[in-house]
């Protein structure tokens, strides 16, 4: 979308987009799928949405005719038994979890009616506070987390609750 809206201005921008892909893309993609095997033709693969700069990439897609639409999110992460998991069916993983999938949802509730003191505390000592496992943290939490602010920085330290 950067490339495109310095386009908008040829008479200040030679505008030139290197892509290693055999698509453009950038942090998120669409790659084809055989609608046989999987029960769909594509899927979106990488990470774009959770970060407020997400915006600017739906007022794009809005100014060239492409509504928002719902989706049925789908989500996976590791590999592996011991840390494959996925909102789609269960795995080792989510059933080893499965309480602490649980406690975390309630914890998230405490979380909303005690704020701000709560949601300023950061991720990590948060799950230490409520007493969670530690691989909990690791294999699920911080990687869900990332994968909704859509960031690189560390998640661990991250405020429980984002602030914009």
């Amino acid at each position: 979308s950067c490339a495109a809206t310095l386009a908008q201005h040829p008479e200040k921008f030679n505008v030139t987009i290197l892509e290693r892909m055999s698509v453009v893309g950038g942090q998120a993609t669409s790659i084809g799928l055989d609608k046989d095997k999987y029960g769909t033709s594509w899927m979106n693969d990488g990470v774009q949405g959770g970060a407020t700069s997400f915006k600017h990439t739906i007022n794009y897609f809005e100014k060239y005719g492409h509504k928002q639409q719902d989706i049925k999110l789908q989500v996976a992460f590791g590999q592996g038994a011991d840390s494959f998991w996925t909102n789609v069916f269960p795995s080792p993983l989510v059933d080893r979890f499965s309480k602490d999938i649980k406690k975390f949802g309630r914890v998230l509730k405490i979380i909303k009616y005690t704020m701000p003191v709560l949601g300023l505390v950061p991720i990590r000592i948060m799950l230490r506070l409520f007493m969670f496992d530690k691989e909990f943290g690791e294999k699920m939490v911080f990687p869900l987390i990332a994968l909704f602010l859509g960031t690189g920085m560390p998640i661990k330290d991250h405020a429980t609750v984002p602030q914009d």
